[in-house]
């Protein structure tokens, strides 16, 4: 993924791994169970919940991310233009 921000006649890169992208995504729902044992009872339920839920879709989200990267290429996902002339793209 490429984060390209232009602002002010300034303009900046933000290289982000693939691999990086797809390890947080499948870590994500681990994490959120960590972060339940310091909440409290209602906020335990709610985040448990949430873990288990958002497991497998996390792991389907960054197979697909790999096929999307495979298929398309450097797919512009986001290209926003400000009306003072910034300018933030994000590819794959």
């Amino acid at each position: 993924m490429k984060i390209f921000v232009r602002t002010d006649g300034k303009s900046f890169f933000i290289p982000v791994p693939n691999g990086l992208l797809s390890l947080a995504l499948r870590l994500s729902p681990m994490l959120a169970r960590h972060a339940v044992e310091s909440g409290s009872d209602n906020d335990r339920a709610d985040t448990e919940t949430f873990a288990s839920l958002s497991e497998p879709m996390c792991r389907e989200l960054a197979r697909e991310l790999q096929l999307v990267r495979r298929d398309f290429g450097h797919l512009e996902i986001v290209h926003v233009l400000t009306a003072d002339g910034d300018e933030v793209i994000i590819t794959l």
